[in-house]
């Protein structure tokens, strides 16, 4: 955070200077009272009237420094928080898929919205209280030693002592704070969960069920903050039981002074400043707790944990053979993967069967290298996959799952993913695809913008801008997970014959048998009870029927 804060140095230096507009006009406005007391032991109502005329100028002037402190701060804290935003938001897209997928997607989008606004709410606010306090006390006690050394000693030993107290408080807090970013993240992913399943809670009529359970998760969120509150409450409440007591020691202190020659109107100066002071410290020591336990809120959105391994130091290269040899995978005590062998060539198509729960999508993620917990090896080309760079990986190969994700945007961002993209290869990757047709009933073309997630799409379009994508990227590997199983029988044959057509290799599941096209893999790969099993995809649908 401090790097974050000092990225723009003069403009955090600017931030400080306005923060401490308000020690002016308070000191403005305590000087003012002394005086305008000061006026009243002479008994000079000329004078009285003088400097009550002052005080509206005052006045004035506070209501300017407070306008030009807000403008000066508003636009660096703004900065501040926009590098937030986007330093939190680049940890999440540094990550693997395998450590994105630790949580749920609608954790990160709490920490990138609540925990951001939670930052904003405590961190500068506290931040601008802090330097104002702490600059009014120092400020104070300079002023003090200048007329009284001792009360001013005797201000700082309670304020280090008010200190000590406000360390025993750190810990707690901290651990609050976390608990209401849990509990903002629990309920956001509450929220979304039934967002997205809206339709079948209607169906159920279940909206009285979820609206409770909602309204649990909203009661558990506010209870957390309300901890929180409270927590500090309690920290600021002592210390200000305790300033109490110093303010009647002051008040003492300054009343045997009036009579040993202090003029009145000093002594409200001074007991005023005392009083700044004091309560300025009781208010702004719980808020380093504050600032702490948000500076652990920051960590935990930009300190995510991103696996660079030394070891993974190899480019993906493709150019003969992926091999597995002895690979062993399984959990809860169930082996779903049992001593492996395989070999996969270049160029060559990968049918996967098996029954549900045979360990399909395992082994297109072990593939895919979506997981590392197995034994035995997986090499490409003599090369192990745990010594891969994964995002040398990620560039050559592609992935079309069942449910393909669209961006609102247009066909052309959703193909080339914002990258510059070779027309004519773009052409050759709409022919490929089969999407044509598509492109030339289209009025704007390639440009056409898309609903959320392709809701203007067919599920057989939607599969082929997917393809396309793979195509453009001009991946090495397709792995395809139940491609069409969402379309219909017709759709299914014509997106499995693009599937075919392509010169990538192929490595797709698919529980569906298309009879004339299903026969053009090279290969059949059976897992039965933890065992692989290849087949020549002719010998395999040999006799097959349709169901």
């Amino acid at each position: 955070m401090k790097t974050l804060l000092l990225k723009r140095k003069w403009e955090f230096i600017i931030y400080m200077i306005a923060s401490c507009f308000f020690i002016v006009s308070d000191l403005l406005i305590m000087g003012l009272s002394g005086y305008i007391m000061d006026a009243l032991e002479q008994g000079s109502m000329e004078l009285f009237m003088t400097r009550i005329g002052y005080g509206v100028i005052i006045v004035l002037i506070g209501a300017g420094l407070y306008l030009s402190s807000r403008f000066l701060r508003i636009g660096y804290m703004r900065k501040v928080l926009l590098d937030i935003r986007a330093e939190a938001f680049g940890t999440v897209l540094k990550m693997s898929p395998k450590q994105f997928g630790k949580v749920s997607k609608e954790n990160y989008v709490s920490r990138l919205t609540n925990d951001v606004n939670l930052i904003e709410e405590k961190f500068f606010i506290s931040l601008l209280n802090l330097i104002s306090g702490f600059g009014m006390y120092i400020i104070g006690l300079i002023i003090i030693s200048c007329y009284e050394p001792v009360l001013a000693g005797g201000l700082f030993l309670v304020s280090m002592i008010c200190y000590g107290v406000c360390t025993l408080f750190l810990k707690r807090t901290q651990k609050l704070q976390e608990a209401v970013s849990e509990g903002n993240e629990a309920l956001t992913l509450n929220m979304s969960n039934t967002f997205n399943g809206l339709e079948i809670i209607k169906l159920g009529n279940m909206e009285d069920k979820f609206l409770e359970k909602n309204k649990k998760e909203i009661s558990r969120a506010e209870a957390r903050k309300q901890a929180f509150n409270n927590y500090s409450e309690i920290q600021q409440n002592v210390l200000i039981f305790v300033g109490y007591f110093v303010m009647a020691g002051v008040i003492f202190y300054l009343g045997g002074k009036i009579g040993g020659g202090l003029g009145f109107g000093i002594a409200v100066f001074l007991f005023q400043l005392s009083t700044q002071i004091i309560f300025r410290v009781m208010d702004s020591l719980p808020l380093v707790n504050v600032m702490r336990s948000s500076i652990k809120i920051y960590e935990k959105l930009t300190c995510l944990e991103v696996s660079q391994e030394e070891t993974k130091s190899n480019a993906f290269r493709f150019d003969r053979t992926i091999e597995l040899k002895d690979v062993c995978f399984g959990y809860e005590g169930r082996k779903l993967l049992d001593h492996t062998n395989m070999t996969l060539e270049k160029g060559k198509k990968y049918l996967i069967k098996g029954a549900s729960g045979a360990g399909k999508s395992t082994l297109l993620h072990l593939l895919q290298m979506l997981n590392e917990d197995y034994t035995g090896s997986i090499k490409v080309d003599g090369i192990d996959y745990r010594t891969i760079d994964e995002r040398s990986f990620n560039e050559k190969v592609a992935v079309i799952d069942q449910d393909i994700f669209l961006f609102e945007d247009t066909i052309r961002n959703n193909i080339n993913l914002y990258r510059e993209t070779d027309e004519t290869f773009m052409q050759e990757a709409i022919k490929g695809a089969g999407l044509e047709s598509l492109i030339a009933e289209l009025e704007k073309g390639l440009e056409t913008p898309l609903l959320e997630n392709g809701k203007n799409l067919s599920g057989g379009q939607r599969q082929r801008i997917a393809i396309a994508r793979a195509i453009v990227k001009d991946a090495e590997i397709l792995f395809i997970d139940e491609g069409t199983a969402s379309l219909n029988e017709a759709l299914g044959r014509e997106i499995e014959k693009v599937f075919l057509n392509l010169p990538q290799t192929v490595i797709a599941i698919s529980h569906r048998y298309y009879e004339g096209i299903s026969e053009g893999y090279d290969y059949v790969l059976e897992l039965q009870a933890g065992r692989l099993n290849q087949y020549d995809a002719k010998d395999y649908f040999e006799g097959v029927s349709v169901c």
